[in-house]
Order: C-alpha cells, then sequence, then structure tokens
C-alpha cells in the first residue's frame, strides 16, 4: 500500500491539504463571482437613478423656461394689443407645460423609485451570500486494489 491519493503528493496528510485547499479555493471563487455580479447590478441602478435624476432636472428646466416665456409673451403680447384671447393662450400654455412638468416629474420617480427597489434587493442578496463554508469531517478510505 502506498497510501497516497495524488501520485506527485508525499502522502496522506498532503492529500487531505489538497483536497481542503480545492475545496475552499472553489468556495471563494464562488464567493467573488456573486459579489462581483451583485456589485456589478447594484452600480448598474445607481447609475441609472442618477442618469435619471439628471434627465429629470434637465426636462424641468427646460419645461419651465418653455412655460415662462410662453406665458410672457403671450400675456404681454395681448396686453400691448388689448386682445384677451392672446392673455388666454398664454395661461393655457403655462398650465400645458405645466402638467408635461408634472407627468414628466411622476415618469422620472416611477424609474427612479423602482431602481431603487432592486438596489435594495441586491443588497440585501449580497448581505445574504454564503460565506461560512466548514468543513466538519474529512476522511480517507483504503480501498485494496488487485495487482498480478
Amino acid at each position: 500500500m502506498k497510501g497516497k491519493v495524488f501520485p506527485d503528493s508525499s502522502g496522506l496528510a498532503e492529500d487531505k491539504a489538497r483536497v481542503l485547499f480545492e475545496y475552499f479555493k472553489g468556495a471563494a471563487k464562488r464567493i467573488v463571482t456573486e459579489e462581483t455580479e451583485l456589485e456589478g447590478r447594484i452600480d448598474e441602478q445607481r447609475g441609472l437613478i442618477e442618469k435619471t435624476e439628471a434627465e429629470r432636472k434637465k426636462t424641468f428646466l427646460r419645461y419651465l423656461i418653455l412655460a415662462i416665456t410662453g406665458f410672457v409673451v403671450f400675456v404681454a403680447i395681448g396686453i400691448f394689443a388689448n386682445v384677451i384671447l392672446l392673455m388666454g393662450v398664454g395661461v393655457v400654455a403655462g398650465l400645458v407645460f405645466g402638467a408635461l412638468i408634472l407627468v414628466t416629474n411622476k415618469k422620472a420617480k416611477q424609474v427612479a423609485d423602482l431602481a431603487g427597489t432592486k438596489v435594495v434587493t441586491f443588497q440585501e442578496e449580497h448581505q445574504n451570500i454564503r460565506r461560512d463554508d466548514k468543513v466538519h469531517k474529512l476522511g480517507t478510505v483504503l480501498v485494496p486494489v488487485a495487482t498480478r
């Protein structure tokens, strides 16, 4: 009996050490892979939140400027020309752009809230990755090998 599992080992103790090393190496690779994947997803969702917020602010400013400009222009022309119709158009233009601002903000907030929920979910999954790999028993089995 030679008493070793791997042909290039010096004995049974080295074989046990190699088996344990391979087991923990595989467990560490699994943990790192899961962590990297979840961290990537979290970063992706945070980027989406930032992008959505930036777009929401840009859109808000655009519509606000258009609403104020339309309101001021039509009301000023209406006052100078004594045309009540143009003043009414200015008020309607302000209301339309105000409604666009509200709708755009609502959609952007929904996207940001959904991404925020996904971030929380991914963070929980990241915390719940199993990291407590243990070996309780490691045994050896002697198998007789018949030779001629």
